[in-house]
């Protein structure tokens, strides 16, 4: 999910500069500035929740097991 959501957003911004025409965009209000914060904030705190989620699910001696049979 992250890499597709990172995908969209260099696709997009790549789009926008092959118009010709150069816009000046205004300066970000702070309203724009704490919905981008909330939005990111909320983000981070689904994903580190649905990590969370993930790791109780796995047995601990799976995660030892599998962890003893690396060899670096």
């Amino acid at each position: 999910m992250p890499i597709f959501l990172h995908f969209l957003i260099d696709f997009t911004n790549g789009a926008s500069e092959l118009h010709e025409v150069e816009t000046i965009t205004p300066a970000p209000t702070t309203g724009t500035i704490i919905l981008t914060l909330a939005v990111v904030i909320a983000m981070s705190l689904f994903f580190i929740g649905v990590g969370y989620w993930l790791t109780r699910c796995v047995q601990k001696e799976e995660c030892l097991q599998k962890a003893a049979m690396i060899q670096l």
